[in-house]
């Protein structure tokens, strides 16, 4: 124990050194530097350094810029602060808020069950009614907490399916003794039919009866083992189909994951804010596509993992227990609380009040109203306010006495998250002050001679296999800028590089470290790495064919991606 904490301590030394020695490096180095874009382009790779290899905590690290920025004479240090609470932010952290009150009155764990409930129990109407789950609740809120919600109930619903279990032995000697009656009552019919002079048997129930007699034990084993592999099998891909539902939810709105609050705030602070791009018409592009991979999801999940056995023996057992473990769950819950309706409701309005905001294919509310000054942070700051006034209602004496209060924002949730998001805006404002950009632009445009569309499908898979290793907010706030230029110096419209690539990095299937997603699904136990792989780098290429094919069609109905040059 003493050699592994003089190890550990060896190791934080060794940390410390290296962060205070390269980052005096890059100090000096930029401040013999005389070019802007030069000093802004060290300071991006040390960023981008740090990030990759998480030698600080992400959120630690997106702070680099407020020192290095002003030191360099980058930026002023007042104009680099203020990326960091901008109008994005304020939304994020209001979704942020929201979702914490969803969790706090476990109005998503209801949703879940009773959404669960109305499905079948056929398995691949089990994988699905999952992953519709995990993909409608993670565009509302965390998908970390979304998958950290459902592994549990997965792996309980799961669990009903091994036949190792007691109740699954008894059940399965019980129909063993069934077939078993069943092939003396037909072997008696074709005595019976030979006596009475009908030529026609049965020899198949007579096969049958013949392996219970004769080797009872070694049919018990086989049966035994068939089952086993069929419920590893599918366990399995019940905890993949959940992590990658969650994944791919997040891609279908802006307040879904922090690369696309990300892009909004980049968009804006690049074309301004008149630009057709916000909320709802993000939701209109994204969320068909975002159906589409996960369709896509659950038919590799269920062929390449779930569907690789022949079907259960006790399947109509099986089928029986996980309707009831699901009613079990869901009347531990009791009756619906006035706090969790108020919270639906209030969800169901702020969503709403969002996607019509400004809709652009039809006049919104605010345009009606004259409030053209208003932004969704606007709108989901309002319900949040009504989440902190509103009383709970509830007789539970521990219970809190409003929907939502301070201790409980500020003990989940994910400050990190706005950080990172600072830092992301922060460094492409550094990019865009110094004249970074104009310079990536020029280098770039050796590039026009690919085809646009190729070009496209090879960054989207480049981006989508490095978040793979990579934490997806950091690739999306280095490549977001880059993107942009890339596509002012092509000459086409910055939306058909910006949005896919942006999207690409929630597309990270086949690692367990590429998302919380998959690390969770993961720590269960059951799955192995070899079960990521198979599906999901599968997965991985269709979902950047699908992006890339999508920006090309959808996008032009959409943005004018093809046949405009700027928003």
């Amino acid at each position: 124990m003493a050699f592994s904490a003089f190890r550990n301590a060896n190791q934080d030394v060794i940390r410390f050194l290296f962060v205070i020695g390269i980052s005096s490096f890059v100090l000096v180095i930029g401040l013999l530097l005389s070019q802007p874009e030069a000093k802004c382009a060290i300071v991006v790779l040390l960023m981008s350094c740090f990030w990759m290899l998480e030698i600080l905590p992400l959120a630690v690290t997106a702070l680099l810029p407020l020192i290095f920025f002003p030191v360099l004479e980058v930026a002023e240090a007042d104009k680099v602060a203020v990326q960091y609470f901008k109008d994005i932010n304020v939304l994020v952290f209001g979704g942020l808020a929201f979702a914490v009150s969803i969790e706090h009155w476990n109005v998503h764990k209801r949703v879940a069950l009773a959404t669960l409930k109305a499905f079948g129990s056929n398995k691949a109407m089990v994988l699905l009614s999952f992953m519709l789950i995990g993909w409608c609740l993670s565009m509302w809120i965390s998908n970390t907490a979304t998958t950290s919600m459902l592994i549990p109930i997965a792996t309980a619903v799961a669990n009903e399916f091994d036949p190792t279990t007691s109740s699954n032995r008894k059940r399965r000697k019980q129909q063993q003794q069934q077939q078993q009656e069943k092939a003396i009552s037909g072997c008696e019919n074709v005595i019976d039919s030979f006596e009475s002079g009908i030529k026609e048997t049965n020899l198949d129930q007579k096969e049958e009866l013949d392996t219970f007699a004769n080797d009872p034990a070694e049919n018990e084993s086989q049966i035994n083992k068939t089952e086993l592999e069929t419920f590893v099998s599918f366990k399995r891909g019940l905890l993949l189909s959940v992590a990658y539902a969650c994944s791919i939810g997040g891609t279908a709105t802006i307040t879904g994951t922090a690369p696309n609050a990300l892009l909004l705030g980049n968009i804006e602070e690049r074309y301004g804010k008149a630009t057709a791009f916000n909320f709802g018409t993000y939701m209109i592009y994204s969320l068909p596509q975002s159906l589409i991979c996960l369709l896509i999801a659950w038919t590799v999940i269920y062929f390449l993992q779930v569907h690789t056995f022949k079907k259960s023996k006790l399947d109509n057992q099986e089928n029986e227990s996980f309707r009831e473990v699901i009613a079990q769950q869901y009347q531990e819950l009791g009756c619906w609380k006035p706090a969790e309706m108020i919270v639906i409701s209030l969800f169901v309005a702020l969503a709403l009040l969002w996607f019509f905001r400004s809709p652009k294919f039809i006049i919104g509310w605010a345009d009606v109203l004259g409030l053209t000054g208003i932004s969704d942070s606007s709108v989901v700051i309002t319900i949040v306010l009504v989440l902190f006034a509103c009383p709970s209602f509830s007789d539970e004496p521990k219970a809190d006495k409003t929907l939502l209060t301070w201790p409980v924002i500020h003990q989940k949730l994910s400050w990190s998250m706005l950080f990172l998001l600072g830092g992301g805006f922060a460094m492409a404002f550094g990019v865009k002050s110094s004249g970074l950009d104009l310079v990536i632009m020029e280098g770039l445009k050796y590039f026009s001679n690919i085809p646009i569309f190729f070009l496209l499908f090879i960054i989207v898979t480049v981006v989508g296999f490095l978040t793979e290793f990579t934490s997806n907010t950091s690739t999306a706030s280095i490549i977001q800028p880059i993107m942009a230029s890339l596509a002012e110096a092509l000459g086409v419209h910055p939306f058909l590089f910006m949005i896919p690539t942006t999207i690409a990095c929630s597309f990270a299937f086949c690692f367990p470290v590429a998302t919380p997603p998959n690390a969770i699904a993961f720590s269960e136990g059951t799955l192995r790495v070899r079960d990521m792989v198979k599906c999901g780098f599968m997965l991985n290429i269709l979902c950047f064919s699908v992006a890339t094919v999508w920006a090309f069609t959808w996008g032009e109905l959409m943005f004018s991606m093809t046949s405009q040059q700027s928003p």
